[in-house]
């Protein structure tokens, strides 16, 4: 459980989250954009018309679902794996920064941090710079 790591502080189980929530979130994309791999550009084998000039040449890696070419598609697969992909990355970063506000405050209630013994000090005087002064300023005041 990540929870355990917050005892080496908050950011530490937050940091693993972050890390397999990008794993997932690259496993989903990569899996939405196989169709469009391999029932689109695969079948198709249309690179050779998008050459406007011999030596400028797009590569397989310029390939995206928005990236068509010179003749573009009538298919839904490219458009609609690209709004399935950006409708996911919303949702699930909306759902992954609940989860982490969650988690911070769970982890907060449970571990001590050093920050959960400071003290807000207002209407210090002012140039108070002295350790006694400001032990003796803190005394009369509380």
């Amino acid at each position: 459980d990540l929870r355990q790591l917050g005892e080496l502080g908050a950011g530490w189980p937050l940091f693993f989250e972050l890390v397999l929530y990008l794993m997932c979130v690259c496993g989903f994309l990569f899996a939405v954009q196989v169709p469009v791999i391999v029932r689109w550009y695969a079948p198709h084998n249309n690179l050779h018309r998008w050459v406007a000039n011999p030596a400028d040449r797009i590569g397989r890696w310029a390939l995206t679902p928005g990236n068509m070419g010179p003749d573009f598609t009538d298919s839904w697969l490219p458009g609609g794996c690209a709004i399935l992909s950006v409708a996911f990355l919303a949702l699930s970063a909306m759902l992954f920064s609940y989860r982490q506000r969650r988690l911070r405050q769970e982890i907060d209630s449970i571990e001590l941090e050093p920050f959960d013994f400071a003290l807000h000090v207002s209407g210090l005087p002012p140039g108070a710079t002295d350790e006694a002064e400001l032990r003796a300023f803190i005394e009369e005041t509380v």
